[in-house]
């Protein structure tokens, strides 16, 4: 919030002048920093003006002149570039050729891919996490898929488990459960009208 003080009425608070981030300040104290003014609302020293905790900003100075537009990009490669031809020519010029193809990585960093290889029986997968499984494991509920996804909710000890497993090939979810040493069965829970 802002309130608008003329500098006349600052001089009757306890104006302390500029700011000086090692001066000690009470509070309703006014102090300044350029054109804007703050009011001190707890006893402080060496807090940023912009911290709200400590300071009301009172007045901010006039806004300045508009600047002028600058260059275009398009504008400065032609200029610095020596680029000869038109605006979309240029803009065609930008794009390189394709890249080779990248390893699969994280969604948003939250989808793991999981090594069949390292882990071929979906027992041993309790660590709590979200997995893109790209092969078959063992105690899956297909064995006709080869991509699918995990998503796993368990205790820190890894003996209450939750498995949720997902076929993206027939759309359908499946759920199933780990206390102690024994999973439960497979349960197929997607419900379609």
């Amino acid at each position: 919030m802002v309130i608008a003080i003329e500098t006349a009425e600052l001089q009757k608070l306890r104006f302390r002048g500029e700011y000086d981030p090692e001066t000690w300040y009470k509070k309703m104290d006014v102090v300044t920093n350029g054109n804007h003014a703050y009011l001190v609302l707890i006893d402080n020293r060496r807090h940023d003006l912009d911290n709200t905790k400590y300071f009301m900003a009172l007045m901010k100075g006039r806004p300045g002149d508009p600047g002028k537009n600058g260059k275009s990009a398009y504008d400065l490669a032609v200029e610095y570039q020596g680029f000869n031809g038109t605006v979309l020519q240029w803009l065609a010029s930008l794009r390189g050729a394709q890249g080779i193809q990248g390893a699969p990585g994280q969604l948003n960093g939250l989808v793991t891919d999981l090594s069949v290889a390292s882990y071929p029986d979906a027992d041993a997968v309790t660590s709590k996490n979200i997995y893109a499984l790209d092969g078959v494991q063992k105690n899956l509920p297909r064995s006709d898929v080869t991509k699918s996804f995990m998503l796993v909710l368990a205790n820190s000890a890894g003996d209450t488990v939750t498995q949720l497993w997902f076929d993206p090939v027939n759309v359908e979810l499946y759920i199933r459960a780990k206390s102690g040493e024994n999973w439960s069965d497979w349960r197929w829970i997607t419900l379609w009208n």
